[in-house]
């Protein structure tokens, strides 16, 4: 947490096209990966990805009718949110149960880092925590909810289809997930603020 938060430095177009160009295509892979082979669900795959890049976009473009701001930068924004989205559920929910998921993530993510930008205690430069936690997190609870073994037969069973387990064994993964990350911030937190206290220390007594 901190108070004051150092101006950043302009961003360049050109950069923020070639840069959202690389991850989209590295995502492509990084999604495919887990398929070991292209027939294994591979058009599924890129189908859902490609989708939810779109409908991330579409649902972040959105937050602006709810008064929220809408920058040059918010093509890159959604798709990174879309992508982030996807990687939980991209191989085992039908591509419009991805548009659904990814529209919402979307809007969702737009409205956190909107907030956490405003904010005097958070410092998020890089929107890290709004489009990467937010989205992980939603995709998660989206695979909970849409997961069908009509997509993929090897896959998990969500709420929605009758998957009461599968939704109890992910939703204590996801809490599980959450005690840790605010255990590891607490103790990141705790350390800097003692390296701190041990470098002012040492500082005052340099200058005796």
């Amino acid at each position: 947490m901190r108070n004051t938060k150092p101006p950043l430095p302009r961003d360049s177009p050109l950069l923020n096209y070639v840069a959202t160009l690389f991850i989209l295509t590295g995502w492509l892979g990084f999604n495919l990966a887990p398929a070991g082979a292209f027939q294994n669900h591979g058009p599924l795959i890129v189908i859902n990805t490609l989708t939810a890049a779109i409908g991330a976009v579409v649902g972040w473009t959105s937050g602006s009718r709810l008064g929220l701001s809408l920058d040059s930068s918010t093509l890159y924004n959604g798709i990174i949110c879309g992508l982030v989205t996807s990687t939980a559920l991209v191989a085992y929910v039908s591509t419009p149960s991805m548009l659904i998921v990814t529209l919402i993530s979307g809007l969702i993510c737009h409205y956190v880092t909107d907030l956490l930008a405003d904010s005097t205690y958070f410092y998020d430069p890089v929107d890290s925590f709004g489009i990467n936690g937010i989205g992980g997190l939603v995709g998660t609870l989206g695979l909970i909810l849409f997961a069908t073994p009509t997509v993929n037969k090897a896959g998990a069973t969500g709420l929605l289809s009758g998957g009461l387990k599968f939704a109890e064994v992910e939703g204590l993964t996801l809490i599980v997930t959450i005690l840790i990350t605010l255990l590891g911030t607490l103790v990141c937190l705790g350390l800097i603020k003692i390296i701190k206290i041990l470098i002012l220390s040492r500082r005052k007594e340099a200058a005796f």
